[in-house]
């Protein structure tokens, strides 16, 4: 493996994923802008098994990941009121729950979790300190929002909103001999038509002095159709009969 400089640069204008309602990706999208020079010069969208061709290099849309998104709003319920608290945060910082009764953290984010062999899907991971006791670790799955009233807690908590972060995986691929390739196959198919279509023929006609006359001996070979070779060595008797 080694890398090549090229003369042109590639730039993601945006990303798109969509899913199935099993959480499965359904497609996943990349839009790329070609520049040259600093200038654009071609934009194509492109999916999987739908590359950007340019220049003999071809850009294929590979995979796809997620990313901590930057800002979640969070729902605490109240456990003896139900009332409900809106609160904004950020992975790494922590804040005070509602009511005083303790503080809270988001510590990380994973795009796919699996709880007791069932896949939650995407989950938020946080951190409780309850007043006067030991922090513990929840887990905030996004596609199950009462999860976290198994916990017990004075509050439930559960992911209101947040905006989704992914990056693209692109493969970058060059063939230097596609045209070697698309040539040999132009000419096995010319073979077979010859092969299969065409009759390989020889005609032998042979002269011979008799007499005052001449005789005229004709024959013929054909590895196919040898019928059909038959009738144009008959043909071309009667014609030469009637001279």
């Amino acid at each position: 493996n080694r890398s090549q400089a090229l003369d042109f640069e590639v730039r993601c204008d945006d990303f798109n994923v969509s899913f199935y309602d099993s959480g499965m990706p359904s497609e996943y999208r990349s839009s790329l802008t070609v520049l040259e020079q600093g200038k654009p010069v071609l934009h194509k969208d492109i999916i999987v098994n739908d590359p950007l061709r340019y220049k003999g290099i071809n850009f294929f849309q590979s995979s796809y990941g997620s990313l901590s998104p930057k800002e979640i709003t969070l729902k605490f319920t109240s456990r003896a009121t139900g009332r409900e608290y809106d609160q904004k945060a950020l992975i790494g910082e922590p804040f005070d729950l509602p009511e005083d009764k303790g503080t809270f953290m988001l510590k990380g984010y994973r795009p796919s979790f699996s709880f007791r062999g069932n896949n939650l899907g995407e989950i938020f991971i946080a951190n409780v300190t309850p007043k006067h006791q030991d922090p513990v670790d929840i887990i905030l799955p996004l596609r199950f929002p009462e999860f976290d009233r198994m916990r017990k807690g004075d509050f439930i908590v559960s992911v209101s909103n947040y905006n989704p972060s992914y990056y693209t995986g692109l493969q970058v691929t060059r063939d230097p001999g596609v045209w070697v390739v698309y040539s040999g196959f132009i000419l096995i198919i010319l073979g077979c038509y010859i092969t299969f279509f065409m009759s390989h023929q020889r005609l032998c006609i042979e002269v011979a002095q008799s007499g005052k006359k001449s005789k005229v001996m004709i024959a013929g070979t054909a590895n196919k159709n040898k019928v059909g070779m038959q009738n144009r060595v008959k043909k071309i008797s009667e014609k030469l009969k009637s001279v």
